[in-house]
């Protein structure tokens, strides 16, 4: 390797010393090697016909050879550039290299020829030595990267691109093969990966595989597994022993749990408990034979002492838990308090407000028995959305039987700021093909409309808000519609599909009078239907001219065809003639008078 970098440093200082009117000198190891490396790329890209500009209007382009074997070329034409790269610029013949490339302000991109995306990596495999160009375009202008990658002899071993050399065929193979789980249960699966070194082929338990690779097995019983690595000098063997045992037996099901408890155990008539319960292993459960989730709470309102149960249950059987609640009767009401006056009390959510707001007026009262809001009933205690168009004082009444209490409260009304102006509308966008489905070579016209907008694209470039456009896609495209304005974007898309067009028809089979249909007449027909034939005049074989009556219309109501077709009355004595059928005598009849017997 170091030979030919060496060699191909000289044939680059020759290229630069013959410009210059200087004889060559071979470079030297070390310090002037890597010295004389980047003169040398100089050179290269200066003498290089593939990296070389094709005329003065063509972008300019630059190649480097990184170290290790890869190249890389730009071109760049105003703002447009591009960049095409290799991992390794010489491979082994059946090697393979990959090209790396990115593109800055380009609308499409194209590798030797085929449409790429503006960005990406695709793995090469040449025979011969290939030079890989990719061409940008923003529309108008366009720029072009090449690299070239030299393909070398299989057993190149200077060729430094990643492979291997060849195993030589005195060396026998290695094989490595391990499992991820030595013992798994029924059911369960372990992976299998192996490695082999100097093989040509392998195969695990017998069927072929990949030199390096895993497998997932999940075998029903202790298996042994066999990898076999072979090359011309023989095969070596490794295994690996996967062990399957039972699986555990299920875990034996236990009496479930249950627990219920009442928040009182003694109440008074007329009050209620809140029983809580829990269960566990439990997949049923019933509270006073009632079914109920496994775990929960119920408000009851028991009318004497009463004792709840609540049974939880399983496949192995049933727990229950039992709480009880005594109920007592009431205590008599203790005397009403003395009379005393009413309070009143009226509150406003606000004390302003501006004419169409609204406001929230609270009230309470205290030892009343009635209550009047501006002169209306309300309960004793409430609330009320008010909306008064001028200032309003609101009063509040509290009454009882010693007196009543009255609560104000004043609301100051203010004149309204007026309203701002309603919101840009979102823009609309519509977008239909006047055919939705053509065939190569065909167009159909793309008609839009937008509202409320005031730019608008069509795929990206820029329309009248309202228009048309006649396309002819090559393959199945969506166009898309994006209207604009200061409120956001309205899209619409619409899809044109191309399919191939159909191949054209057959050629309609051609018969003539000479060829096909005097011999028909002459073996079948004439020997009745001649000058002599006195049942039918006119229908006379004997010649062209005197036939003519029988096909002058050239279509199906000419005599010849009715009378031979289906159902007419000479068709029983059409027969076979000549390799064909009856019915396909009867067809070439009907052909030939329809073709304009020719």
């Amino acid at each position: 390797m170091r030979f030919v970098k060496l060699t191909t440093l000289y044939i680059a200082m020759m290229l630069l010393t013959a410009c210059q009117g200087k004889s060559p000198t071979a470079p030297n190891s070390g310090a002037d090697s890597a010295a004389a490396v980047g003169l040398t790329r100089s050179v290269i890209a200066a003498h290089n016909p593939v990296l070389a500009a094709d005329d003065d209007n063509s972008p300019s382009i630059v190649a480097k050879d990184d170290d290790g074997g890869s190249g890389s070329a730009v071109a760049s034409n105003g703002s447009l550039s591009v960049r095409l790269s290799v991992d390794h610029t010489t491979i082994r013949s059946g090697s393979s290299a990959t090209l790396t490339w990115t593109t800055t302000n380009a609308r499409t991109a194209t590798l030797n020829r085929v449409s790429v995306a503006l960005r990406g990596t695709k793995t090469v495999k040449p025979t011969i030595t290939t030079t890989y160009a990719l061409t940008a375009s923003d529309g108008s202008r366009s720029a072009t990267a090449k690299v070239t990658v030299n393909v070398m002899a299989e057993d190149d071993d200077s060729v430094d691109d990643g492979t291997p050399p060849s195993p030589t065929p005195s060396t026998l193979p290695t094989a490595s093969l391990k499992a991820s789980a030595g013992s798994i249960q029924v059911g369960q699966s372990s992976t299998l990966t192996w490695t082999t070194g100097n093989a040509v082929s392998a195969t695990l338990n017998g069927g072929p595989v990949a030199l390096t690779g895993s497998q997932i097995v999940s075998p029903s019983s202790t298996t042994t597994y066999t990898l076999a690595a072979t090359n011309a000098s023989g095969t070596t063997i490794s295994t690996a022993v996967v062990t399957v045992t039972a699986a555990p037996p299920p875990p034996t099901a236990t009496l479930p749990t249950a627990s219920l408890k009442a928040s009182s155990s003694s109440i008074l008539s007329g009050q209620s408990v809140t029983l809580t319960w829990t269960t566990s292993n439990a997949s049923s459960a019933t509270l006073d034979g009632s079914p109920v989730a496994l775990s929960g709470s119920r408000i009851v309102l028991p009318s004497a002492t009463t004792s709840y149960v609540l049974v939880a249950t399983n496949a192995a059987g049933s727990s229950s838990a039992t709480a009880d609640v005594m109920v007592s009767a009431a205590p008599p009401p203790p005397p009403p308090p003395p009379a005393t006056l009413p309070i009143a009390n009226l509150m406003a959510s606000a004390g302003s407000i501006q004419s169409g707001q609204s406001l929230t007026l609270t009230w309470t009262t205290s030892s009343a028995t009635s209550a009047t809001l501006d002169g209306s009933s309300v309960t004793l205690s409430g609330s009320r959305t008010v909306s008064p168009t001028s200032t309003q004082t609101y009063t509040l009444v509290a009454t009882n039987a010693a007196g009543t209490d009255t609560s104000t409260v004043v609301v100051t009304v203010t004149a309204a700021p007026p309203p701002p102006p309603p919101p840009a509308p979102m823009p609309t966008a519509t977008l239909s093909a006047s055919a939705s489905s053509i065939q190569t070579g065909q167009s159909s016209t793309l008609t839009w409309t937008t509202t409320n907008a005031v730019s608008a694209t069509l795929n990206g470039s820029a329309v009248a808000l309202n228009g048309s456009r006649v396309v002819s896609p090559s393959v199945t495209t969506t166009y898309s519609l994006v209207a604009t304005n200061a409120a956001g974007t309205g899209i619409a898309t619409v899809d044109v599909t191309v399919t191939a067009p159909p191949p054209p028809p057959p050629p309609a089979p051609t018969f003539t009078y000479t060829a096909d249909l005097a011999p028909l007449f002459s073996a079948q027909c004439i020997g009745c239907h001649n000058s002599n034939y006195t049942a039918s005049p006119g229908v006379n074989f004997t010649s062209y001219q005197t036939l003519q009556p029988l096909v002058a219309s050239h279509d199906t109501s000419a005599l010849l065809v009715q009378a031979t077709q289906p159902g007419g009355k000479m068709n029983g004595y059409v027969g076979p003639f000549n390799g064909m059928t009856s019915a396909q005598v009867i067809d070439m009849i009907k052909v030939w008078v329809l073709s304009g017997a020719p």
